[in-house]
């Protein structure tokens, strides 16, 4: 499976307001060229022209596993209710929170038929391998349907409109595209400083909060696994 970064311009995180919205087209498109991923693109009118002449988007999933993030998730909800292609289905994974994570996601649900809250007990410890064991709790709720990419978005990240549109439209062009994703900031005061603003940046990265795998090299690598800590 090949893997591409910074596919689809900025991205930002909860807690980084405009942060993806203030990074300049231009940087984002040089990013794009020096990574490989096209050829003449000159910033937002280039992308729409590519995702236009492309290929069919491929069909999508959203798993998320949120555990104590009430302060963030309606605005990461609002954020793909607002997407230019929306996803066949977003799990939700509650994962034993105590902060009213679940009423937060309740609240959105009449707007959004196609998001599903999936409640788990407590755990008593937090680490990566229970977040990836709601993961594929989630990813079992989608097992049925008929999509190409799942993607398993941070329950405190906050995306751009045509994020998976564009990130969608590389997956059509590129068949053997396994994994893709864009950059992020994290402050929104210094837009500047996202994901691949260093010199030892490898742009062929793609960063855990902004991993899309395409479902076939998901399940051919075996998926995310459960380690401890």
């Amino acid at each position: 499976c090949a893997g591409a970064g910074a596919g689809a311009g900025p991205t930002r995180v909860g807690r980084a307001g405009e942060a993806g919205r203030r990074l300049g087209w231009a940087r984002a498109a040089r990013r794009v060229r020096r990574a490989g991923l096209g050829g003449r693109v000159t910033g937002h009118a280039a992308f729409r022209e590519m995702a236009l002449n492309a290929p069919a988007c491929p069909s999508y999933v959203l798993v998320t596993p949120a555990r104590n993030e009430a302060a963030h998730i309606g605005a990461a909800i609002d954020s793909v209710i607002a997407q230019t292609v929306r996803p066949l289905r977003w799990v939700i994974v509650d994962d034993g929170s105590t902060d009213g994570t679940a009423e937060a996601v309740q609240q959105r649900l009449p707007d959004a038929p196609w998001i599903e809250l999936l409640r788990l007990p407590p755990r008593a410890v937090r680490e990566f391998g229970g977040k990836v064991r709601a993961f594929e709790a989630g990813r079992a709720r989608v097992a049925g349907l008929d999509y190409a990419v799942i993607r398993n978005p941070y329950a405190a990240l906050t995306l751009q409109p045509w994020h998976f549109e564009r990130l969608l439209a590389r997956f059509a062009q590129e068949p053997r595209l396994g994994v893709a994703g864009s950059p992020y900031a994290e402050d929104p005061r210094h837009p500047e400083r996202h994901a691949y603003a260093h010199a030892g940046a490898n742009l062929e990265h793609v960063s855990g909060a902004c991993q899309l795998f395409r479902r076939a090299c998901y399940e051919a690598i075996g998926g995310y696994l459960a380690l401890p800590g």
